[in-house]
């Protein structure tokens, strides 16, 4: 009778902390806030160009200072790039696809999550294209010409490349992401708008060829 009395407290004992266990997982999964990941900008990327990526909350506010795995695979899923990066004070994160040549590929991005926040993946396809080249043009000794280039040289601030010629009229909004605001020139070139009034001016490549970082 009193082994069988053991027996019986011994599995209530396996029982209770079963129960615990479940009960301490589920309060962390309660705790912990959903999360979501993306590739932002262009998925045409020059060669040498550079991949930027958002780690945020499902509202859109970025998760800063987050460990975020990236791998990227060609179409026979071999596996060209394998890098961890960490997100900044607004959840971004960029990678550079140094000696990646033109083609299709896969990349694969990971957070593995805390205890504050909930793991995620995605999978997302991008094109590599081969890098454009600018052709310089031809010097001119027309007074007429040096005095418009000397114009907008004073106008245009050094960090100020590209945007200022284009008009305001030139945007049309595309999408908000959280603090960010995205708007395209219909010719495949994107301006990206921060709320601290800083952006980024891209050439339709993934490249950023001007912006002002506040």
């Amino acid at each position: 009778m009193e082994k069988r009395y053991k027996i019986i407290i011994a599995v209530l004992v396996i029982v209770i902390i079963a129960l615990v266990g479940v009960a301490l997982y589920m309060l962390n999964e309660q705790q912990q806030q959903s999360t979501q990941i993306k590739v932002i900008g262009n998925k045409t990327i020059e060669e040498d160009g550079a991949l930027n990526v958002k780690l945020s909350l499902l509202n859109g506010t970025g998760i800063k200072n987050k460990k975020i795995n990236i791998i990227i695979t060609d179409k026979n899923n071999k596996e060209v790039l394998k890098k961890t990066i960490k997100t900044n004070s607004k959840g971004k994160a960029k990678v550079n696809l140094t000696n990646i040549s033109k083609g299709n590929y896969v990349v694969n991005i990971t957070f593995e999550g805390d205890k504050n926040y909930s793991a995620n993946t995605t999978s997302q396809k991008i094109k590599i294209i081969a890098k454009k080249v600018v052709e310089k043009e031809p010097e001119t000794t027309s007074e007429v010409t040096q005095t418009t280039e000397s114009s907008q040289q004073t106008d245009e601030t050094p960090d100020d490349l590209g945007l200022s010629q284009h008009k305001a009229s030139d945007w049309e909004f595309v999408s908000k992401d959280g603090d960010t605001e995205y708007y395209t020139d219909g010719r495949g070139g994107e301006l990206v708008m921060h709320d601290d009034d800083s952006y980024e001016f891209y050439d339709g490549k993934g490249h950023v060829v001007g912006g002002i970082n506040r």
